[in-house]
């Protein structure tokens, strides 16, 4: 069951106003890290859910109430795709919470498809 940690919370607090008025959410993934050749611990999600961010956080399904911090390496509005990571501190947090709950503590990816190769089913 531990793939299913591969979809993550997004949970972004936006500076300015009320606690409960400064939050976001969205989700995001962790991609495969040989396929899209980027470290353990890397998260794509979308842009305008961390645009405006002052502080990230993700929560995964396995430890839905625990919040652990992330970083943004890029954002292409274009794209509306961004870029996260875990420093190492909090990627050993994940993996030792993976580890405790499902005695393993590899991050499971998310494998990109082909968007050229994907046709709908008739």
């Amino acid at each position: 069951m531990a793939h299913l940690n591969s979809v993550v919370q997004i949970i972004v607090q936006e500076p300015g106003g009320a606690a409960y008025e400064r939050m976001v959410a969205g989700t995001g993934w962790f991609p495969d890290t040989k396929q899209c050749n980027v470290p353990v611990g890397t998260l794509l999600t979308n842009a305008h859910v961390v645009r405006n961010a002052q502080h990230i956080f993700i929560r995964l399904p396995a430890a839905h109430q625990h919040d652990v911090p992330v970083g943004i390496r890029g954002i292409s509005g274009d794209l509306d795709l961004a870029v996260l990571y875990l420093n190492p501190p909090q990627l050993k947090e994940v993996q030792g919470i993976l580890k405790d709950r499902y005695d393993t503590s590899a991050i499971p990816t998310i494998r990109l498809a082909d968007s050229d190769a994907v046709h709908p089913h008739r």
